[in-house]
């Protein structure tokens, strides 16, 4: 194998050659791209990467860029290396069930043929299909009709469904992903009007005591979260453009505060303020440096044991500090008269499990809540 050495010293170039070289002569492994010869394992399990020679390309891809060490380069190939390995031995078993052996195989197989970097997204990608590939079974099961498709998609293509009658579902899976990508990311809530106005008048009706808010939203955070119980704990993502379908941004960085869906969060270290009838925040900088601010109160609904569940509404700012907005939520903590339960339970109502449930969620619309209760 040939590389660029990083530096022009005679030394580097001979030290990075030689390394490459032992990677490749000492692994009893270069050869695991190509299919075993033991008939007793399955197609789609030989086609594994040999983790030796997958560091060795690395490395000389890596070598590339001046500033990295030949040991830094070396780890990290030998963690990208493996990763690759893991992903190609658990492809399988994700799939099981879900395509045929020999269509994951094809699969492995077409993605075994590109560069290192690009495997990893092609890992990636093939995981996200899988998920996406459900979707179509339980079509196929229940009816296109009784299933919710993704972002707000009304119907399948028919380019999916041809496949899916053919029994190409990875095929299926990932004409389906384009076609949801293709839609929008957000969608506005049933309830929510052309402007603040209309929505509060929508929502609380028109004599109501909320008042659309005047903070800056360029101090406010990306995303307001409502966390509710319906057959289980679902969190509804709010942005200034709307609602975030589920799959968009996967765990967004709010939602990871949340550990589960009984309100309990990491934060670097967590203080509680109790305002009244239960309701409490929860506030502190979480993992990535940014305050969050939990509005945490008992829910209309109970357990099977007759306790109350958890309503959860969610801030975040854009760093250490808190925003305006959050700063008024503090504030009735100093000030429980001025909070009205009524106007959080109607702000997170919650009508089916789906973000589509989640009728009167809005950004600006919990902000107008917020701000409105604190100036009482």
């Amino acid at each position: 194998m040939s590389i660029n050495p990083v530096s022009n010293s005679s030394t580097n170039s001979s030290n990075s050659a030689n390394l490459v070289q032992a990677i490749n002569t000492n692994s009893s492994a270069s050869k695991d791209n190509k299919y075993s010869n033991d008939e007793g394992m399955k197609k789609s399990t030989k086609l594994m990467i040999g983790a030796s020679a997958l560091a060795a390309a690395v490395i000389g891809g890596v070598l590339l860029h001046k500033g990295i060490s030949m040991r830094k380069a070396a780890k990290e190939a030998e963690k990208l290396a493996k990763d690759l390995k893991f992903e190609q031995e658990r492809m399988p078993r994700l799939f099981n069930g879900v395509a045929t052996e020999e269509e994951i195989a094809t699969k492995l197989e077409e993605i075994g043929k590109l560069s290192p970097a690009e495997q990893k997204k092609a890992y990636e990608n093939l995981g996200q299909v899988c998920g996406y590939i459900h979707d179509l079974k339980y079509c196929q099961e229940f009816g296109e009709d009784k299933v919710i498709l993704r972002r707000g998609m009304k119907k399948l293509p028919d380019d999916v469904k041809k496949e899916m009658a053919e029994g190409n579902w990875i095929k299926a899976g990932e004409l389906y992903k384009a076609h949801v990508q293709e839609l929008p990311e957000t969608f506005k809530a049933k309830n929510i009007g052309s402007t603040i106005e209309e929505s509060i008048s929508n929502v609380f009706g028109a004599e109501t005591k909320v008042k659309p808010h005047t903070y800056d939203l360029s101090k406010e955070g990306e995303e307001i979260i409502s966390q509710r119980n319906y057959g289980g704990y679902y969190a509804v993502s709010a942005t200034k453009e709307g609602i975030l379908y589920g799959d968009v941004k996967g765990t967004s960085s709010l939602g990871s505060s949340l550990v589960n869906g009984h309100g309990f969060f990491v934060l670097k270290s967590t203080k509680r303020l109790p305002i009244k009838d239960g309701a409490v925040i929860l506030h502190g900088v979480n993992h990535e440096g940014k305050y969050v601010t939990l509005l945490r109160m008992p829910d209309t609904k109970t357990d099977t044991a007759g306790n109350p569940l958890i309503n959860t509404l969610g801030f975040i700012s854009k760093c250490k500090k808190p925003t305006p907005a959050q700063q008024d939520l503090l504030s009735l903590a100093q000030h429980p008269e001025k909070f009205d339960y009524s106007l959080i339970d109607k702000l997170t109502l919650k009508t089916d499990k789906m973000p589509t449930g989640a009728e009167n969620m809005d950004y600006d619309l919990a902000l107008s809540v917020i701000q409105s209760m604190a100036k009482g």
